[in-house]
């Protein structure tokens, strides 16, 4: 498959599928490594879940045969290339599948190991918002050097929309000549190995290799069975919080409250300040705050400010800019650096004293809090050029 000039697919690699794609050359924080046009886009069904979408749109199509071939490049090729246990465990998973798609296709009907292994290589290769032939090249890394965005989520930082047709993988940290190209198939990417493990048995049938995080990225500061079953119940509330957002069923205020007054305290006791569920906490924070002091009078919008600000500190305090983290020029710490300089940017207007009171020692003077706005700033704009900088292929 031809990925254009930046990089290319080598095969023989011990993982799933034997392949992965790497650079030809040294690519640049924010080069688009490759752009990607959908062969099929998702058609949302209430209580559907997406692979059984993708599955049933693709084996009711009428081009069904040429969709099918396209993505024969995809992994796995046959149910052969499984091992036994792993085949095992996709029939024990999908088989129901299986037999309600079966009788869901156009004649002439295929049969069903061919439905199981057009489901396994959904799954496989972690499709989100349609079936992307380039993407499905990328193998899964916890901490990756690129990202995927879908069509029309990748803005310049003057808000313009830099691509609305076609998905983009786009570079976050150098990626040297030889080196592979990975992005992550979790969202959020910041979970505890256990849950990273679980969720990639779940999708591929195998297990997760070992974290490449440092090792107080994932450290409780409690220990025993008992820290282990908070750890669960604090994340499990995270994704129903998340799933709440996005389906429309809770406020960014409700949110912020629910973050505020248990999960947030809940993750201080339970968790170092460099954990990575901390710091998918503080994101969430931000997220809430911004969307809340956007829209809300003085009375609300100052608090939130505030905890915007707190939120930006402890994700810069946990130096995610740190090159065994992020590294600084990752597209995630232009947005960390953005909302704290709106945020202080907002309340030194319009607040200062509560800006002082809520930040002795740190943001509790005029000149404090202005040298750290301007900090955030230069930042923000430092690293937003290097994504309004995109070489298409």
């Amino acid at each position: 498959m031809d990925l254009g000039d930046l990089v290319e697919v080598k095969v023989g690699l011990d993982v799933g599928g034997c392949r992965g794609v790497f650079a030809k050359r040294n690519i640049k924080p924010g080069e688009v490594v490759f752009r990607d046009f959908p062969l099929l886009t998702v058609k949302a069904k209430v209580g559907e879940p997406l692979v059984m979408n993708l599955a049933r749109r693709i084996l009711k199509n009428p081009k069904r045969d040429e969709i099918l071939q396209h993505m024969s490049v995809l992994y796995p090729q046959k149910l052969s290339e499984l091992t036994p246990e792993m085949l095992e465990r996709a029939k024990g998973k999908h088989g129901n599948s299986v037999s309600l798609l079966s009788g869901k296709q156009i004649e002439p009907k295929i049969n069903d190991e061919d439905i199981l292994c057009l489901l396994l290589k959904i799954c496989f290769s972690a499709f989100c918002g349609g079936i992307y032939l380039k993407k499905g090249m990328l193998n899964h890394c916890c901490r990756p050097n690129a990202v995927g965005f879908q069509p029309g989520q990748r803005m310049n930082s003057n808000g313009t929309i830099i691509n609305s047709d076609a998905s983009e993988v786009v570079a976050t940290r150098h990626i040297s000549a030889g080196e592979e190209v990975t992005i992550g198939y979790f969202v959020p990417a910041e979970r505890s190995f256990a849950s990273r493990l679980r969720l990639f048995e779940e999708q591929h049938l195998c297990p997760l290799g070992p974290s490449p995080w440092p090792a107080d990225m994932e450290a409780l500061v409690q220990e025993g069975d008992d820290a282990q079953a908070k750890m669960v119940e604090l994340e499990t509330a995270l994704d129903a919080l998340d799933q709440s957002l996005d389906d429309g069923e809770a406020t960014p205020q409700q949110a912020l409250e629910q973050l505020q007054s248990t999960l947030l305290p809940a993750a201080k006791a339970l968790l170092g300040s460099r954990h990575l569920v901390r710091i998918r906490m503080y994101h969430a924070l931000a997220r809430s705050c911004h969307a809340v002091a956007a829209e809300a009078d003085d009375a609300v919008a100052v608090p939130a400010a505030v905890q915007m600000v707190e939120a930006c500190l402890g994700l810069l305090d946990a130096r995610i800019d740190a090159d065994d983290v992020l590294g600084k020029d990752h597209c995630d710490l232009a947005r960390v650096h953005g909302d704290l300089h709106v945020a202080l940017d907002f309340l030194m207007t319009r607040a200062d004293q509560a800006l002082y009171a809520a930040f002795p020692g740190r943001l509790d003077t005029w000149s404090k809090a202005s040298k750290a706005e301007y900090a955030a700033r230069r930042e923000y704009a430092r690293i937003a050029a290097l994504y309004d900088v995109h070489s298409p292929n």
